[in-house]
């Protein structure tokens, strides 16, 4: 019952909402990194914070892979040099197989080119280990505002990235969708996570994570921000 009258809440009414929840939301936070000195400042730090809560340390990817399976953080801090498995592994793990989380890359030093991959797997934005408390609160309250803590050199190669994918977009991809892929992604496109889509559609967030599975595969993409990238570009096509 709760589900259909959810769905009673006019468009415009249920936006406010989600604003509101947003707005006095604590987001959880996991750090992912080998070096233990490091992941306890940050968790030091966070636990500092009014409106974050730290989700969990891991020490390595395998780390972090596991725990996804039982729970899933809002926000991920990962380390882009991690032994056996790095983090733009990881990520790009994460990202296609759907998890409801945002991965922001941790970095010692200005990487370009790595910080450009890891974007490129999925990874919402990045941030140097060598800030202050502060500035990680700022970066954080960046994603959960729905932004992208990055340069602009950054950005803007990104953006060159994206174009050339919208590029190839075209309307024979997404025709390929069932109906309940197709409605999952364009719920997608307006922002919504997949626990607001999977009450909306009356299913599982678990069915919503497989469908989107089923549509990076039939899109031939690896994360949501290409994904919507592609949807958008084929609405104009």
């Amino acid at each position: 019952m709760a589900n259909k009258s959810h769905l009673l809440v006019p468009h415009s009414d249920e936006e406010e909402l989600l604003s509101q929840e947003q707005e006095k939301k604590i987001w959880t936070v996991a750090v992912v990194d080998d070096d233990s000195a490091f992941c306890s400042t940050v968790a030091m730090c966070i636990h500092t914070f009014e409106d974050f809560a730290l989700f969990g340390t891991y020490s390595s990817s395998a780390e972090i892979l596991v725990a996804l399976q039982h729970d899933t953080p809002d926000i991920i801090l990962m380390d882009i040099h991690m032994p056996i498995m790095s983090g733009i592994e990881c990520t790009e793990i994460i990202c296609r197989e759907g998890y409801d989380t945002t991965v922001i890359m941790l970095t010692s030093a200005h990487q370009e080119e790595l910080i450009f991959d890891a974007l490129k797997a999925g990874a919402k934005g990045y941030m140097s280990k060598m800030v202050l408390p502060a500035d990680i609160h700022k970066a954080l309250r960046e994603v959960a505002d729905g932004g992208s803590p990055m340069s602009a050199m950054i950005a803007r190669r990104f953006i060159n990235h994206i174009q050339a994918v919208w590029g190839k977009a075209n309307r024979a991809g997404v025709s390929s969708l069932t109906e309940q892929e197709h409605t999952i992604l364009v719920l997608m496109a307006k922002g919504l996570p997949y626990k607001t889509i999977s009450s909306r559609l009356n299913i599982s967030t678990l069915t919503v994570q497989k469908h989107v599975k089923h549509i990076y595969r039939k899109l031939d993409v690896n994360n949501k921000r290409d994904a919507i990238a592609y949807y958008m570009q084929s609405k104009k096509s």
